[in-house]
């Protein structure tokens, strides 16, 4: 083999900017949706400073306040499910590109006749879903739970072109839904003499268990269907999880690039981007 170069493939900069666009939606959302909840019929009007267009009534009335306030959360909720979808594209690219190298080399080595590897136009004009069927099909790259990051990619469309309003181009062939699907988190607490109970999101004072007891973090398969006509809604809650969801399964993914690096002869510590930034917080 002539040799030309090493492959470098710095698996750990390609998490690490998937976990800037995680946070960077979480962020997005919690600005917004604080503010939502402090919108004033004068923070509907800009300043004259800024411009002397007017969209509104010189009195605008509270339940055109609270309108505008309820859109204006909507509004940052499903745009966060667009940009988690958009950073999932620029990953799955990643993953593709790597794992082409990868099937190219040999101990990391590459041959001067080889071609550098490309996305292929499928891959580059399609979304996540054929950009998943893509990758297991060439490099058997897929992971537990990869379809769900499918179902984001489902709802993002239907954000993007029908504003979130179930259109039939966006039911499955014989179903009657989109659904979106997910993995969610819940803590349950079981106190001595008790039936397991779920504990709230906020446990306020906390728990008084005189008696001892114990709690368990169960993962559970979540699932949101939204019929013809209706409008995809997701909450705060569900968005995170889905966020978290999305990280575990792109990590999934590049565990697959891993094995195949170490069928080529090649070994390194798997990559991490910092867990403590993202999942969910206890105390």
């Amino acid at each position: 083999m002539d040799e030309i170069r090493q492959v470098n493939l710095d698996l750990g900069s390609i998490a690490s900017k998937l976990g800037v666009g995680i946070r960077r939606v979480a962020a997005f959302m919690a600005i917004g949706i604080n503010a939502a909840r402090s919108v004033t019929a004068e923070s509907l009007v800009l300043d004259r400073t800024e411009t002397n267009f007017r969209f509104f009534r010189d009195e605008i009335d509270s339940k055109e306040v609270t309108e505008a306030a309820y859109e204006f959360r909507a509004w940052i909720q499903t745009n966060g499910l667009r940009e988690l979808c958009t950073f999932l594209e620029h990953y799955l690219a990643d993953m593709y590109i790597c794992a082409a190298w990868l099937q190219l080399s040999d101990g990391g080595k590459v041959s001067s006749a080889a071609t550098v590897p490309t996305l292929p136009k499928d891959f580059v004009r399609k979304g996540v879903t054929k950009k998943l069927e893509l990758l297991e099909k060439e490099f058997g790259l897929t992971a537990p739970n990869s379809h769900f990051l499918a179902t984001f990619w489902d709802a993002r469309n239907c954000l993007t072109h029908r504003l979130g309003f179930v259109g039939r181009e966006d039911l499955p062939e014989g179903g009657d839904a989109l659904v979106v699907r997910w993995l969610g988190f819940e803590m349950w607490i079981k106190l001595e003499g008790e039936e397991p109970r779920l504990l709230p999101l906020d446990l306020g004072e906390g728990i008084y268990a005189p008696n001892g007891g114990a709690v368990e973090v169960r993962v559970v398969e979540r699932k949101k269907e939204f019929r013809l006509g209706e409008r995809i809604n997701l909450d705060a809650h569900e968005l995170s999880e889905i966020l978290v969801s999305a990280q575990q399964q792109c990590g999934a993914l590049m565990q697959g690039v891993i094995k195949i690096a170490e069928t080529k002869g090649i070994t390194s510590p798997p990559p991490t981007d910092k867990p403590e930034q993202v999942g969910t917080k206890t105390s």
